[in-house]
Order: structure tokens, then C-alpha cells, then sequence
């Protein structure tokens, strides 16, 4: 009886470390996934992010781009606005300064053909 129970005992006490191992083994591989998953959500989280942030430093570029060749390009008008009115104000002093040339050449010979 005693070895019967001693029997007893030992397959008992086998089973509940069984049980024990398995369970442990179980609570590790469920916290080993769960820590997977976490890591997993986290690395694609900041994929994203920085996928995000380097579409809006992209787009950032693009709007100063747009906006430096807009600046250039009203610049670069306005410049030749400026020539072409430097040029016509000339164009119009140079006609001014010859028609007073002819007149006072005209009245240059009216006087000394009166006299």
C-alpha cells in the first residue's frame, strides 16, 4: 500500500508539473506573440509616420519650388516691364530733343532771313 501510494503520489506529482510546464510554456509563447504583435504594430506605425512626413516635406519642397519660380518669374516681368518703359521714356526724350533741334534750327533761319 505505501508503494501503491507512494506510486500515487509521484504520478500526481508528475502530472501537476506537467500541467505547470505547459501552462508556463503556453503564458510565454502567448507573451512572446503578444510582444510580436506590439513590436509589429509599432514598426508599421512608424513606417507610416515617416512615410507621412516625408510626403509633406516632398510636398513642403514642391510649394516653395512653385512659389520661388513664381517670384522669379514676376520678377523677371516686372524687370522687363521696367526696361520697356526705360526704353520708351528714352525712345521719347530722343524724339522730344530732335523735334526741338528742327524747330529751333526753322526759326534759326525764319530770323536771319528776315533780317
Amino acid at each position: 500500500m505505501s508503494l501503491a501510494g507512494a506510486s500515487a503520489s509521484h504520478h500526481l506529482s508528475l502530472a501537476v508539473a506537467s500541467v505547470s510546464h505547459h501552462l508556463s510554456l503556453a503564458g510565454a509563447s502567448v507573451s512572446h506573440h503578444l510582444s510580436l504583435a506590439g513590436a509589429s504594430v509599432s514598426h508599421h506605425l512608424s513606417l507610416a509616420g515617416a512615410s507621412v512626413s516625408h510626403h509633406l516635406s516632398l510636398a513642403g519642397a514642391s510649394v516653395s519650388h512653385h512659389l520661388s519660380l513664381a517670384g522669379a518669374s514676376v520678377s523677371h516681368h516686372l524687370s522687363l516691364a521696367g526696361a520697356s518703359v526705360s526704353h520708351h521714356l528714352s525712345l521719347a526724350e530722343a524724339a522730344a530733343s530732335f523735334l526741338a533741334y528742327e524747330h529751333a534750327k526753322k526759326l534759326t533761319r525764319t530770323i536771319s532771313q528776315t533780317l
